[in-house]
């Protein structure tokens, strides 16, 4: 029986070892909660992999981990990404053969460095405690990784350059001998793994192949422009100052965090046109209430409103017949952490609709359609 649940575990953890994540650079890495990836197994339209980063953040031996949760089968993997590189902390995966087998990796394994260096080689070596149907079991591991060069390559998701990395696992059993998995990785930058071909010791060999990712998407979108259509000036009140309202939408899979006012200015331009000869005003970013505070979080799917003071002290036309001023915005991503939209339909206001996702931005047309004008009438009495 020992020896039966031995081998058992051996083999989950040379299984395990397969799907691994070696890469050297938080940009071939991305551990965001809500990534997900999608991979072909062996070329089958039917057998596709799922796996996906959660929310929730574990602590494993002290260290805060991210966990990547394989939908199919359940198992979930712990990694850190850190100034000392990329390790792996534990695998946890319920009902292999009616057991739920948990390896946790002491010292944590290690697949890299956090600069990416093309010759790298990277060893770890440790103990790989192993519990399951209350028994404990300690393995010996030693991992060496391998930073090979670029390497281009063409999956069902499309083609990619990548960072070539051999990572070769080996497992101690005791008695029972050693136990050799060889995975060849190929990563993209800003997506992950997009191809890996593992082969074990008995010469059986996997290969996985990216057929989707959310982990390059991002997509914020200028959603409306509110401002007041009609502002009146007077003998008594030659100013007024007025909320120019910019609504602003996380259409990406990822929370978005706007840190400060320096980057909410730099994420959304304003652009103020005059109809006439007054010189058109200058919006500036609100202070206080009822601006939120930073950091600004957006999640998925969620919609923060930015305010600015305008203020009208001139009007091309002083009666009430047409517009003086005409309002756009526009949102430049890069803005956060340097990385450009990936819908730009949806970046600026006013606007036609773009998809059946996107109604569009503006005034409303005489077709009753999205995409007209945003202009402010000053009337003096």
């Amino acid at each position: 029986m020992r020896k039966c649940f031995v081998w058992l575990v051996v083999a989950f953890l040379c299984m395990m070892s397969q799907a691994a994540f070696p890469a050297t650079s938080n940009d071939y890495f991305p551990l965001k909660p809500g990534t997900i990836w999608q991979y072909q197994v062996d070329g089958q339209e039917g057998s596709i992999v799922t796996r996906k980063v959660l929310v929730k953040k574990v602590t494993v031996n002290g260290v805060e981990t991210s966990v990547v949760k394989y939908i199919d089968g359940k198992l979930r993997t712990y990694f850190s990404n850190g100034p000392d590189g990329i390790f792996l902390h534990r695998e946890y995966m319920p009902g292999v053969s009616g057991y739920n087998i948990d390896v946790t990796f002491d010292p944590p394994m290690k697949f890299g460095n956090q600069t990416f260096e093309i010759g790298d080689s990277i060893t770890s070596d440790g103990t790989a405690v192993t519990r399951a149907a209350g028994h404990t079991f300690y393995f010996g591991y030693t991992a060496v990784t391998s930073v090979e060069g670029m390497e281009a390559v063409s999956v069902p998701a499309g083609d990619f350059e990548t960072i070539r990395v051999t990572m070769e696992l080996t497992l101690s059993s005791g008695g029972f001998g050693d136990f050799t998995i060889t995975s060849i990785q190929n990563f993209a930058e800003g997506i992950g793994i997009v191809k890996e071909v593992s082969t074990d010791t008995d010469g059986f060999e996997t290969t996985e192949e990216l057929v989707y990712t959310n982990a390059n998407i991002n997509d914020l979108a200028i959603t409306s422009i509110t401002q007041p259509k009609r502002v009146t000036l007077s003998a008594a009140a030659p100013t007024k100052t007025s909320y120019l309202k910019v609504k602003l939408r996380n259409m990406g899979p990822f929370e978005e965090t706007i840190e400060n006012a320096a980057m909410l200015t730099n994420l959304i331009t304003i652009t103020v046109d005059s109809l006439g000869t007054c010189p058109a005003p200058t919006p500036i970013l609100h202070e206080g209430k009822p601006q939120k505070s930073f950091p600004i979080t957006i999640k998925p799917g969620k919609t923060v409103t930015t305010y600015y003071d305008v203020t009208f002290d001139c009007a091309n036309d002083p009666s009430k017949e047409t517009p003086d001023f005409r309002f756009s915005a526009a949102v430049d991503r890069a803005a956060i952490d340097g990385k450009a939209d990936t819908n730009p339909a949806d970046d600026v206001c006013p606007r036609d609709s773009s998809s059946a996702k996107d109604k569009g931005c503006g005034a409303k047309k005489p077709d009753h359609t999205l995409g007209g004008d945003v202009t402010t009438d000053v009337v003096v009495k």
